[in-house]
This record gives structure tokens, sequence and C-alpha cells, in this order.
């Protein structure tokens, strides 16, 4: 299990955040749910910050030292991974009928605070987040697995439910995980 962070307290430095997700997408890679990660991507869409490519159990991340916190380095390669043990899930994710990861209202209205907690509120748009914004069950397990690996303190607090669904879920895919 991951180090703690002191009770209520969430100001996590970037260089920890950066460790934790380095740490979980190092046990991705050796359990083969991601192949590789390749950093300082420059992606077509400037607003874009990482992507998990289906299929070929790839990652890549396109961040700046500059960007507001909830895209920097750690979030945004720890919310990669999360795409990548739902894909192991889930490998049919975007079939209407699949299951869904969060069953309840509860679960997904904490699963949404997550998202916006680590990447601010979700506007409308028809832009790249589209999937995002709209609330998607594959962006927000994403969202609250990178809450749960950067932040498991204030992820546990926020979104009880939520977390222990994804625990469960995605605890049965790596007992190393959580």
């Amino acid at each position: 299990m991951m180090e703690l962070d002191f009770p209520f307290v969430d100001t996590i430095p970037i260089d920890e955040q950066r460790r934790r997700a380095n740490r979980v997408a190092e046990l991705a890679t050796e359990e083969g749910y991601v192949d590789s990660v390749t950093r300082d991507v420059t992606f077509e869409d400037e607003t874009v910050r990482g992507k998990y490519w289906r299929g070929v159990n790839l990652i890549e991340i396109g961040t700046d030292s500059d960007d507001f916190p909830g895209f920097r380095t750690g979030i945004v390669l720890a919310h990669e991974v999360g795409h990548a043990f739902y894909d192991a899930w889930s490998p049919d994710s975007g079939i209407e009928e699949q299951p869904r990861l969060f069953r309840t209202a509860d679960e997904k209205e904490q699963a949404r605070r997550l998202s916006e907690r680590l990447h601010g509120p979700m506007i409308e748009t028809n832009g790249p987040f589209v999937d995002y914004r709209k609330g998607s069950d594959e962006e927000l397990a994403a969202a609250v697995f990178a809450s749960r690996i950067i932040e498991p303190m204030a992820a546990q607090r926020i979104a009880p439910d939520a977390v222990r669904r994804l625990e469960n879920i995605f605890g049965d895919l790596s007992k190393n995980l959580f």
C-alpha cells in the first residue's frame, strides 16, 4: 500500500504526485496493462495533455510545468493509467450494453466531485474533451483512479462509495495496486 498523507492535508507536492503516478505506471507496465509510456509528446490539439491508446496499450503524456496543477504530469499520468485498468476490466467499454463501473447515482456524483476537484468544473464543449465533460463512466473512473493514487486520503474522504467501488473492481485486476 502506498504511504498515506496527513489527515485533511491535500497539498501534496508536485514531485510527490509525480512519484506516485510513476509507481503506478511502473506497476501497470510490469503487470502488462501498459506496454510503454512516452513523455514530452506534442499533441496536435494544444488542450490535450495525455492519451491512452487502446489496443496498443500505449500512454502518451505531453504536459508543461506551467500547466494548471490538475493537468501536470502526475495527475495526467495517473489518469491515463486509470484508462488502462478500465480497458482491462471492460475491453468493450465503448459499447452501451457494457457494464458500468459506477452503478449508483451517489457513486457517479462522488466520482464527478473528484473529477472536478482535480480538473476543474465540467463545462459544455464539443471539442476533444466531450466524453470527459459528459461524465462518461470511463472518464470518471480514470479521474477517481488518479485521485485515489495521487491523494488517497482526500479521495476516500470526498468520495467513499466511488473509491470503494473502484478499489473492489481494479483491486481484482492487481493485488499490488492499492
